[in-house]
């Protein structure tokens, strides 16, 4: 367990701010593409994505939360619920896995510098079949 308070692991510092976010979804049943684009803020213990997703012409308002447990070695991404969704390692890039159901979500985490990042899903199984890639760069306005 954590020795020292969240806000005073190194990681924590280099993650919190906001950040601008685009991210591109191929959704490979429907063969259809959606667009998202907005913000996210992230806290020692939040992580909240806000922005419009362009669906089909349509633009519709979304939201993504997590709740962050910084620890020594890593940070545990859960959902808003509690459950665990994926625990990512202090690197500069990394693998992860989770699997939602009977829905396998294969995750590609690459963390270019302090102010950017890229986050790369496969999702396959019987509900889904998609693939996303989103980039997040550090607001001008932390």
């Amino acid at each position: 367990m954590l020795d020292r308070p969240a806000k005073e692991l190194p990681a924590v510092a280099m993650i919190c701010g906001q950040w601008q976010v685009r991210r591109k979804v191929i959704d490979h049943r429907a063969g259809a593409r959606y667009d998202f684009s907005g913000q996210a803020v992230i806290t020692p213990e939040l992580f909240e994505e806000r922005g419009e997703m362009s669906v089909d012409g349509n633009m519709f308002q979304a939201v993504r939360t997590y709740r962050l447990v910084f620890e020594d070695i890593a940070v545990r991404v859960l959902y808003p619920s509690g459950n665990e969704f994926v625990s990512l390692e202090y690197g500069t890039a990394q693998r992860v896995s989770h699997l939602c159901g009977n829905d396998l979500y294969a995750g590609r985490f690459f963390f270019e510098s302090r102010d950017e990042w890229v986050e790369i899903w496969r999702v396959h199984g019987p509900q889904k079949r998609y693939s996303s890639i989103s980039w997040y760069r550090r607001s001008t306005k932390d």
